[in-house]
């Protein structure tokens, strides 16, 4: 296991190293504070499928990791009876940011593209441990 950094949100956490060699983010454009993480291999593996659409968004994504303020949360709570991170979707809190994931949010490997795609990373080993999330310092 080895650490994945992301310094925009603060945070690292535990990844095997294929992963490690493997996983990308990209920063929303609308919060800065939201990243879509993704597989480059998958990328790689569908060159006849975008996976970034006009506005660059990440449409391979495995998910995404957000950092809320706990204020903004509760805030949002109240006022218009739904959180910006919802509590299925905590993973930490650390300080005054609440941690969040999303995910995933489009398939993109379906019918038989997945299993050529397995068959393609069959001597990795990848494996992403958010529950092990760390501020980074």
């Amino acid at each position: 296991m080895v650490w994945y950094e992301i310094p925009e949100l603060g945070i690292k956490f535990l990844v095997t190293k294929d992963t490690k060699d493997d996983l990308r983010y990209v920063v929303s454009k609308f919060n800065n504070k939201s990243v879509g993480i993704y597989s480059q291999s998958e990328v790689d593996f569908l060159p006849h499928q975008s996976c970034f659409n006009e506005w660059g968004d990440n449409l391979c994504t495995i998910g995404f990791l957000s950092s809320v303020l706990k204020k903004d949360n509760d805030k949002a709570k109240k006022e218009h009876k739904s959180p910006l991170c919802l509590d299925s979707q905590v993973i930490k809190v650390i300080n005054d940011d609440i941690i969040c994931y999303a995910g995933p949010q489009s398939p993109v490997l379906l019918d038989d593209n997945y299993e050529k795609y397995i068959e393609t990373i069959k001597n990795k080993k990848f494996g992403i441990y958010l529950n092990v999330i760390e501020q980074i310092k």
